[in-house]
């Protein structure tokens, strides 16, 4: 038993003598697990031999906090940087803040394999600020808002509108704006005529 990693199922007990025909139970010793090429864990007495099952030591995965700050990710439900995992478990992801999911990356729920984890990866969120200075020379404020400067996500929409005296410049492009990779297209207006 000690030379396979294992113990009797239902006691403490090292020794225990059986009769031919009968059956006994086998558990892995704690910090092991079943080897897969083991024989049944229920074994049956014959010809006054065991054939004894056998348990490999557990491997484990551990969560790299220098693998997570390389990918800008967090794990998702704690606030811990290192987690052991045994092999089989699955442990979630996040993004930290001002992050986003790399549309290479692999998946955020991810398995214990072979003592190894294959980390996601997340990439700078490009934020949009919105420029005073361009808003002055096209001659535009921001509709919704009487402030000059306001940080937009990539993909998201701003509105703009015409200063007070000025119209829509005919060649302007659209006046609902989306942040795109840390660009704004800033529409147009000329005086009123």
């Amino acid at each position: 038993m000690e030379k396979n990693n294992i113990g009797l199922k239902w006691t403490p007990e090292k020794i225990l003598n059986l009769e031919i025909g009968d059956f006994v139970e086998f558990e892995c010793k704690n910090g092991f697990r079943r080897d897969p090429t083991s024989s049944e864990f229920r074994v049956q007495c014959v010809e006054g031999k065991l054939a004894g099952p056998k348990c490999k030591r557990k491997e484990f995965c551990r969560t790299s906090p220098e693998e997570m700050e390389k990918n800008n990710i967090g794990l998702k439900w704690t606030p811990e940087k290192r987690l052991n995992l045994e092999i089989g478990d699955f442990v979630e992801f996040e993004c930290k803040n001002g992050y986003k999911k790399d549309p290479t990356s692999s998946e955020f729920r991810v398995q214990c394999v072979e003592g190894k984890l294959a980390y996601p990866k997340c990439k700078r969120k490009e934020l949009c600020m919105t420029s005073s200075t361009d808003m002055e020379k096209n001659n535009i404020v921001l509709k919704w808002s009487s402030e000059t400067r306001i940080n937009l996500e990539s993909g998201d929409y701003v509105e703009f509108q015409c200063k007070s005296g000025f119209v829509t410049d005919p060649t302007s492009s659209a006046f609902r704006v989306q942040c795109v990779e840390g660009k704004l297209t800033y529409p147009r207006c000329k005086r009123r005529e």
